[in-house]
């Protein structure tokens, strides 16, 4: 996770794993307001600016690719001043989810969008969370916070599944500006046979696309599978409760020719294609699109 060593963009198979978590991240800021700041928090050692070169890095801690040190639960911005916010493996590490959630509905402007990929309580990823993983995994907590001393080592690997799922009449009725999209697991078993940032990997650059195949026959059956999740929130406008961008559909045209995105993101391969060539080679059928299991 954030606090290990390793390089994620060193290691071929969880450099595609990634790339694809920033594909998401553009799409999502594509369908965000014009103006205003992207923000990506527990930017740690990963390389989304070569994917979205305009986005703002953070992390807990100053560190090289890193632009600003920043705590969560208290974000350095004006109100309505962000456009966007992503995290990617980071919310379970912020140790109060509550202050967190206010200061992003102070921050996002109307219609501004949070993405958060981050663990899932699955088949697969509650066991080696429960039994192999150093982070504590507490999906019995009766709060959305916990002790903190060292904020890049200590957290609650069950926090997203904890307030977006088990609590999300208490997440609606706190945040009523925080629209829950959508709550999508995915990903059951690519993630960890990268070996996540660890030195080790079991999927080289080639195999990867194999395992992101058999990973999206897996999310096809059930969406329990999922190792992680893809959480998207947006904040409403005052009153109406719609987002932003319904309210003036000519924006989202303007920010598709105004957003600027690396040509790296249109070069790297999504599972999805990936998984649709190899279909077609070796079963000689279409493969199957990425599932998106449906909000909740």
């Amino acid at each position: 996770m954030s606090a290990s060593p390793s390089n994620p963009s060193s290691k071929p198979a969880l450099r595609l794993f990634y790339l694809e978590q920033y594909r998401k991240f553009a799409e999502c800021l594509a369908k965000c307001p014009k103006e205003g700041v992207a923000l990506e928090l527990g930017s740690g050692e990963g390389f989304i600016k070569e994917a979205i070169p305009d986005v703002l890095t953070s992390d807990i801690k100053l560190r090289p690719g890193v632009d600003l040190a920043i705590d969560a639960r208290a974000l350095p911005f004006r109100d309505g001043e962000l456009r966007g916010v992503f995290l990617l493996d980071a919310f379970h590490h912020i140790a109060d989810a509550g202050q967190f959630l206010s200061e992003v509905t102070r921050c996002l402007a109307p219609g501004g969008r949070v993405l958060i990929v981050d663990q899932h309580r699955g088949w697969i990823n509650e066991p080696i969370l429960r039994f192999f993983h150093r982070e504590p995994f507490l999906p019995g907590t009766k709060t959305w916070t916990f002790d903190s001393s060292d904020p890049e080592a200590d957290a609650n690997a069950a926090l997203a599944w904890v307030v977006f799922q088990r609590d999300q009449a208490l997440f609606e009725s706190k945040y009523p500006r925080l629209r829950l999209l959508s709550y999508r697991p995915h990903s059951p078993l690519v993630y960890w046979l990268t070996g996540g940032l660890k030195k080790w990997s079991l999927l080289t650059a080639g195999t990867f696309a194999y395992a992101a195949k058999f990973d999206q026959l897996l999310m096809r059956t059930s969406s329990r599978w999922g190792t992680f999740v893809d959480i998207e929130l947006v904040k409403t406008c005052p009153r109406s409760h719609e987002p932003a961008s319904r309210q003036k559909p000519l924006a989202r045209v303007v920010l598709r020719t105004s957003l600027r995105v690396s040509p790296l993101l249109d070069s790297a391969p999504s599972s999805g294609s990936i998984g649709r060539r190899i279909s077609h080679r070796f079963f000689g059928t279409p493969g199957p699109r990425a599932s998106h299991p449906g909000s909740e």
